[in-house]
């Protein structure tokens, strides 16, 4: 009797920890996707950012700034690097 007990309980426990981490999952993730990796504005000066294989520009769009990277596909590991010291 004991043995079935302790398994409806860890089932249980293991059920209710899966769902609660489920819904921390999904109800984060969106609030976690809306945050900017780095604030820039219009004002970035691109000198200081090293690109490679990338053509980059400020774009802003609906009030937001961003950096445009444009490549061409003969380039290998195109990106930036950005410096915030």
């Amino acid at each position: 009797m004991m043995n079935v007990d302790f398994r409806v309980n860890f089932a249980q426990t293991a059920v209710c920890g899966l769902v609660s981490l489920i819904s921390f999952v999904l109800l984060s993730a969106p609030a976690l996707a809306e945050q900017p990796l780095l604030n820039i504005n219009d004002a970035l000066d691109l000198s200081t950012v090293k690109a490679q294989a990338v053509a980059m520009s400020v774009v802003s769009t609906d009030e937001t700034p961003a950096i445009r990277m444009e490549s061409t596909p003969d380039k290998d590991w195109p990106g930036i690097t950005i410096r915030l010291d």
